[in-house]
């Protein structure tokens, strides 16, 4: 089984090397959020799908037992109102808590991340 661990990004404002922040356009907005089984905790999962549809940029965040990870989705379907965000491969990593450390693995990882009940962990979806 492969697993992924990724190094978790600023959502809301970056700095550009200017020192200013980015313009409102190009800030990530979260706009669904479920729970581990599937269901709505806030956001609309239809303009999810209206955003993916107007070709807006798509990330998922979630959380594992003790580490945070966020994705770029590279390749998105919908079927019948769901989402399907397929996480581009990556280089296995490594995660230990105490202390806190990454180590990369020899594997390769990728997965798909899903509106539907088949994950097993809460997710926030991101647009920008």
């Amino acid at each position: 089984m492969k697993l992924v661990f990724l190094v978790l990004i600023g959502l809301i404002s970056i700095p550009t090397l200017a020192g200013t922040e980015l313009s409102s356009s190009s800030e990530w907005r979260m706009v669904f959020e479920q729970d581990k089984n599937g269901k709505k905790v806030s956001g609309d999962k239809l303009e999810l799908v209206e955003a993916i549809r107007q070709g807006q940029d798509v990330r998922v965040y979630w959380r594992g037992r003790f580490v945070e990870h966020l994705a770029n989705a590279n390749f998105l379907t919908v079927i019948e109102g769901e989402v399907f965000a397929q996480i581009t491969t990556i280089k296995g990593q490594k995660p230990t808590q105490k202390p806190p450390s990454v180590e990369l693995r020899e594997n390769e990882w990728t997965g798909i991340i899903s509106t539907t009940t088949t994950n097993k962990f809460s997710v926030k979806w991101f647009v920008r």
